[in-house]
């Protein structure tokens, strides 16, 4: 009886990757096992006219164009294996650093007089005026009260109160353990009701984890090797697929009301081999723990952006494929051009900061970012000066109106960057 053909399908395509120690050369030894949900990644080649006179109206044969391999690749914002990406896109990070354990306390107004905040088991007052002891100042604005509430945390003799260091970041105030160690995980965070402050859980959590840092903008980005293999197909068959000089051109992840977290990759490589037998190895085999939509956060000018209904980021390296003169008919390398930072943020027209600083035609820090609460995992993209367009205010009918603010990021040039991205995980390093 024959043995019907066996075919290749997507639930039984493997993805492993590596970086390069030299361009377009095959990556050798940690490899690592790669997740997505659409590979688009391949070698095309276009076939040329030649249009000599003389032969009649049918066609001479045709030549073969240079070899491109390109295409987008979607894959999950997952906690771990993102970082590969990020290493990709950004380049080396700048510290793989072990933290202790983190949260914050959101303040959405000015809190009352006498309202408290509960840190470690010790409650915390606003008060109108004349604060001592664990006691702060209400100021003029939320952010004016954070900062000063963050400088007396930071100033307090309380022990359970200075374990850890307190940082005023607009509305929010963040709170990290002083003790790179699972210790801070049993710090207790509270808010009273009309402190007007919304805590990130009911402790601190992330204690002993790694913060990945990377800055845009780097001289020189890396390159992979990246394999596919079709394990539907029969052993000996052609089922490895080999893209070398694999370089990461654009970045965008869109922001929507339910579902897990995905990013767009647009990629280009150099060169694409088939081969029976696998060049990777034994990769090793990250666990996957996705991130939600429900834990994103978008935040402008140190506020949260209440009003949004759709936002996206997009990140491009704007890679510059070298088009040498060879026979091999392959690019010579990804040149990084100048990157590019931009921001969609959809909302309902209201009194909000993003239409006040669209208006005013002024920059701020816009955040960008993913946490999970119950291990502190988080992903967070900061943008250090971005600036929106006034948009034209326009009503298409009696329902909700709403505006659309195509915003870009540029280098602040106190930092002498555009943006860092900040990952937290139990990787140590990339």
């Amino acid at each position: 009886m024959a043995t019907a053909p066996r075919r290749a399908t997507g639930a039984n395509v493997y993805i492993n990757g590596a970086f390069e120690a030299a361009y377009g050369t095959q990556a050798t030894g940690n490899w690592n096992g790669l997740r997505a949900y659409s590979y688009g990644l391949a070698a095309g080649q276009d076939l040329l006219d030649e249009p000599l006179l003389g032969a009649g109206r049918d066609p001479d044969a045709y030549q073969l164009g240079a070899i491109d391999v390109l295409g987008n690749v979607v894959v999950p914002v997952d906690q771990r294996l993102f970082g590969h990406w990020l290493k990709l896109f950004l380049g080396t990070a700048q510290s793989d650093t072990q933290v202790g354990s983190r949260g914050y306390i959101d303040f959405s107004a000015l809190p009352a007089a006498s309202s408290t905040i509960t840190l470690a088991g010790t409650a915390w007052t606003f008060v109108a005026s004349g604060a001592t002891g664990p006691q702060t100042n209400i100021g003029a604005s939320v952010a004016a009260t954070v900062t000063q509430l963050a400088s007396d945390l930071n100033a307090s003799a309380v022990p359970a109160i200075s374990a850890a260091t307190y940082t005023a970041d607009g509305t929010r105030l963040r709170i990290q353990h002083d003790t790179a160690t699972t210790a801070g995980n049993s710090f207790t965070l509270a808010a009273g009701a009309t402190s007007n402050g919304k805590v990130s859980g009911a402790t601190l959590a992330g204690g002993g984890l790694y913060r990945h840092l990377w800055y845009s903008g780097a001289a020189s980005l890396p390159s992979m090797s990246l394999e596919t293999e079709h394990r539907d197909l029969t052993p000996g068959d052609l089922r490895f697929y080999q893209r070398l000089g694999v370089g990461g051109n654009t970045l965008q992840i869109d922001r929507t009301r339910a579902g897990s977290v995905r990013a767009q990759l647009g990629l280009i490589g150099q060169s694409e081999t088939k081969t029976t037998t696998s060049q990777a190895g034994t990769p090793v085999q990250l666990p996957v723990d996705l991130f939600s939509q429900f834990q994103g956060s978008i935040r402008f000018a140190g506020e949260g952006s209440a009003n949004l209904t759709a936002g996206n980021f997009a990140f491009g390296n704007n890679l510059d494929a070298v088009p040498v003169i060879d026979n091999d008919g392959l690019i010579g390398g990804l040149d990084p051009g100048q990157t590019t930072i931009g921001f969609s943020l959809t909302g309902r027209l209201s009194s909000t900061t993003l239409k006040a600083k669209a208006d005013a035609g002024e920059a701020a820090e816009l955040q960008f970012g993913f946490r999970s609460p119950a291990n502190g995992a988080e992903l967070l993209f900061t943008a250090h000066q971005v600036q929106l367009p006034k948009p034209r205010n326009e009503i298409s009918g009696p329902g909700g109106i709403e505006m659309t603010w195509d915003a870009r990021g540029s280098r602040a040039v106190a930092l002498g960057r555009a943006m860092q991205v900040e990952l937290f995980n139990d990787v140590a390093a990339y």
